[in-house]
């Protein structure tokens, strides 16, 4: 304990081809590519729109393919990307959390793809998914939660929407 590992220099992956934007859409608050798999990289990501450099904790950091570019692979227990609950995007009257996932299994309990919350989502928000696979967006302990599971090795996009009083997913 006490002193952290050492970080490593990994290879670059093959990734998809690197996906435009669409035009129109407000600007996000937060953003990560994880196109840092396409090159040498160490266990660190950046955050796109104000630079915070993010460091990935887990045992170790393994990219893949993604819908586009490439995808950091979680291992649904120790893997993360840490950013400080002060530069987290705070908890507003409207807002939008999206995230590109594919399972390949479902969790013990419930995870989070994306949150900044305390106990699970019950102060704050949190969009993750459930032990049999079902999404859902929580909001100050309330949820909209899918009644479809989502399919293992399958990329589905995920969206919880808030408009100050009704919670979509």
């Amino acid at each position: 304990w006490g002193a952290s590992p050492p970080i490593l220099r990994r290879p670059a992956i093959r990734g998809n081809p690197v996906k435009k934007a669409a035009a129109g859409l407000p600007a996000p608050i937060k953003k990560w590519t994880f196109d840092e798999g396409l090159k040498p990289h160490g266990d660190f990501i950046t955050e796109l729109v104000d630079g915070t450099v993010c460091p990935i904790s887990g045992l170790m950091t393994e990219y893949f393919p993604g819908v586009s570019g490439a995808a950091l692979a979680f291992d649904g227990y120790y893997t993360g990307v840490g950013l400080s609950a002060t530069n987290g995007p705070a908890l507003t009257n409207a807002m939008s959390v999206e995230a590109w996932v594919t399972l390949d299994n479902y969790p013990y309990n419930d995870a989070p793809f994306v949150h900044n919350s305390t106990k699970c989502g019950s102060d704050g928000w949190y969009l993750g998914v459930d032990a049999y696979g079902k999404p859902f967006f929580r909001i100050n302990g309330i949820t909209a939660r899918s009644p479809q599971s989502l399919a293992v090795n399958r990329w589905t996009h995920v969206v919880g929407t808030y408009d100050g009083s009704t919670i979509q997913l």
